[in-house]
């Protein structure tokens, strides 16, 4: 949640500046500010989460926001049986 936070908020920081083209990327975290110069939308890659430095996907974004969650950048690995729980791991 505070990572979409902080990405609309970088962005009406930018917006306020001038600041017409370009995206806000904060990881799993990416908001466009409006499409290319060139009217093209931002190709935004979404990364493999078992093939690093590779994207699974790419999406096309001329202006809004796109997030992605997965379980392969902050996970917290539970040793006794090795389960992995993701950012949003369910308490009981």
């Amino acid at each position: 949640m505070t990572g979409k936070y902080a990405a609309d908020r970088a962005a009406t920081i930018l917006l306020d500046a001038g600041v017409r083209h370009g995206p806000v990327d904060l990881a799993e975290d990416v908001r466009a500010l409006g499409p290319q110069e060139s009217g093209a939308p931002w190709r935004i890659g979404i990364s493999h989460s078992r093939h690093e430095g590779k994207a699974i996907a790419y999406v096309e974004l001329a202006s809004g926001a796109i997030a992605t969650s997965g379980d392969y950048e902050r996970v917290v690995a539970v040793a006794a049986d090795g389960s992995i729980h993701g950012n949003a791991a369910e308490p009981k």
